[in-house]
């Protein structure tokens, strides 16, 4: 009776032994999943928005013609619209329908004239309006020895039922007199600066920046003033997560 009992008792270890491997074998494969995979575990958010799209790791997609659609989440959007409606009720057409530069990657580099690599873009907070659009007129402003530039719109009706009659003299269609919409006033209104032209303007379209235009950093909220470094702590914290568990569980069966 005791060799059967013996014989049992050996048989039920030699069970425990696949058993364990078995057991090692898949934790130590999910947990390798797991730590090589967290980027596939944490994309970015994407819900909707009121009014404006979807939401991206807190940006928002606002309804345009743009590369990148997005401007930060809250005051941005908001204000966007706002002139963008200001637009299409004062001057008779949507201009901002269609854009140039809004949103850019947090790490993109430069080297295009023009261009500048610490550019509110990458924070969400400006917008490069469509300077092919043959109804803008821009003029030549100089303040305290810097240039600018004031951005006008053609009204698109001319029978005196939108904007304001006006002899302009611009820089890119000569003197002009047509009932106008003063773009860089309603911008400025709401919040949206111009920025001065960059140096060498006189000899490069693309210094000239009349099409840029970027928030106030005083219209913020502090939950709005999102900086570089933010993403990648959140990141950090999301990689903790997962990583701290898989570290005590490795602990707790003896892996090193």
């Amino acid at each position: 009776m005791e060799y059967e009992t013996n014989k049992s008792g050996d048989r039920e270890k030699r069970w425990l032994i696949p058993i364990a491997a078995l057991i090692t074998f898949l934790f130590t494969f999910i947990s390798a999943f797991l730590l090589m995979n967290l980027s596939a575990l944490y994309r970015p958010e994407d819900t909707t928005a009121d009014d404006v799209g979807t939401i991206e790791d807190g940006f928002c997609r606002v309804a345009v013609d743009a590369p990148s659609p997005y401007l930060r989440c809250g005051s941005p959007v908001k204000l966007f619209e706002k002139l963008r409606q200001n637009i299409i009720a004062t001057a008779g057409f949507d201009f901002l329908a269609k854009c140039g530069d809004i949103k850019r990657h947090k790490k993109a580099k430069y080297s295009k004239q023009g261009v500048a690599n610490d550019s509110k873009h990458k924070r969400g907070l400006a917008f490069d309006y469509n300077q092919e659009d043959a109804r803008v007129l821009i003029v030549r402003e100089d303040i305290a020895g810097i240039t600018y530039w004031r951005t006008y719109l053609r009204c698109e009706k001319q029978d005196g039922t939108c904007g304001v009659k006006a002899d302009i003299d611009t820089d890119n269609a000569g003197r002009v007199s047509a009932y106008l919409f003063d773009f860089t006033s309603a911008a400025e209104g709401l919040g949206w600066e111009r920025i001065p032209a960059h140096e060498g303007w006189q000899y490069s379209w693309k210094k000239k920046e009349f099409w840029h235009y970027q928030l106030k950093n005083s219209l913020l909220d502090e939950t709005e003033d999102f900086t570089d470094a933010e993403p990648d702590r959140m990141q950090k914290a999301k990689t903790s997560e997962v990583a701290i568990p898989l570290q005590i569980m490795k602990k707790l069966l003896g892996f090193r």
